[in-house]
């Protein structure tokens, strides 16, 4: 909206609907999905391997205990 007095230009819209203005975001390419499920899975493969290596040392230290006790 234009001020003749102050003769300067402001805003007359409303944010809402100055955001309604506003193109939806696109959806994801296929390679965008892609790279996001692969990040994923690299996650859930670096926190298996993590807790197989807890296993491992939980089970290691098993047999230690058994072999001092003479159990085994």
């Amino acid at each position: 909206m234009y001020n003749e007095k102050k003769e300067e230009w402001s805003e007359s819209a409303t944010q809402e609907y100055i955001d309604s203005l506003q193109p939806a975001p696109s959806p994801p390419s296929d390679i965008e999905l892609l790279k996001q499920q692969n990040a994923d899975l690299l996650q859930q493969l670096a926190e298996s391997e993590k807790r197989t290596e807890e296993q491992s040392k939980t089970t290691a230290e098993l047999v230690m205990l058994l072999t001092e006790k003479e159990v085994i």
